[in-house]
């Protein structure tokens, strides 16, 4: 573990590990959503009968979108770890520390809610179904957790309960006995891996729209809720289990009922409107 990875020389500025991570995963998931959008045979969020200098204005709107997501991602991640993780009284004595990201404190779920208003909000302005596009979105998300969740593990925060065996923490980087514990960052980096290789098998075999989106919404629930278990870090509980539980005890049942409606209602036509593979091959 190194929270630090570096500082440039000469300038003496630090390069974090977990602000690094960030980074990689903004970018990530940029980039592989415009390549989804861009190759996608089975429904293109084009609109029908769109040109080819549309469909190119349409892949360099989805990095309006994917900025619009990456400030509610982060003021949601931000506001969340604040309001649900007791540090409240931190903040209010130092204000500006709540710009400060690269030093950690964003919760997941707070940002998972602030980029989907964003990105709801600007998608609903330009008229696009959001479960169309959301499932081609959604694998961009879940690779973007992956590598978020190494920045954790790098950082030393977002760690488990004890254990025989396990990893420890430096006690340079947290302030706790640096006994073994669960790996708890690579447990939520490893499930998210697997879902987003699962969404992308799923993608070219949707038979209607939301099917990834709220795959993605329900597996994710569930492996929050099972990993929140084995965590151990000061974070924000109510009754018998963390905030973090009872957000996906509410997402679950949500992404569920959705999945069965659009199921119903979301039917992609037989024969959508194929991609030019000369959008596709500029992606």
């Amino acid at each position: 573990m190194k929270s630090v990875l570096f500082k440039i020389p000469g300038l003496d500025i630090p390069i974090y590990a977990f602000g690094l991570a960030i980074c990689l995963a903004f970018m990530q998931a940029f980039w592989l959503t415009r390549l989804l959008i861009a190759r996608d045979r089975r429904d293109p969020p084009f609109k029908p009968g769109a040109t080819d200098e549309e469909k190119k204005a349409f892949l360099e709107w989805i990095y309006d979108l994917g900025f619009g997501a990456m400030v509610g991602a982060v003021v949601g991640a931000r506001v969340f770890h604040v309001l649900f993780e007791n540090v409240w009284r931190e903040f209010m004595a130092d204000p500006l520390r709540f710009f400060k990201v690269w030093e950690g404190g964003l919760v997941w779920y707070g940002g998972f809610i602030g980029a989907f208003a964003v990105c709801f909000w600007m998608v609903w302005r330009r008229r696009i179904h959001p479960w169309q596009l959301g499932d081609l979105i959604a694998p961009g998300i879940t690779f973007g957790y992956f590598i978020g969740r190494l920045g954790c593990f790098m950082n030393g925060c977002c760690y488990g309960h004890r254990v025989s065996w396990g990893i420890v923490i430096p006690e340079r980087i947290h302030e706790i006995p640096p006994i073994p514990r669960h790996p708890t960052q690579l447990y939520e980096s490893a499930s998210a891996l697997l879902i987003g290789l699962f969404l992308l098998w799923l993608i070219p075999r949707r038979t209607f729209r939301g099917q990834v989106w709220w795959s993605y919404v329900i597996l994710y629930a569930i492996s929050r809720f099972i990993v929140e278990f084995w965590r151990d870090d000061p974070r924000g509980e109510y009754g018998p289990l963390m905030t973090s539980q009872w957000i996906a005890l509410l997402l679950f049942p949500i992404g569920v009922v959705a999945y069965l409606v659009q199921q119903k209602r979301g039917k992609i036509p037989s024969t959508p409107e194929p991609a030019p593979a000369m959008i596709a091959e500029k992606a």
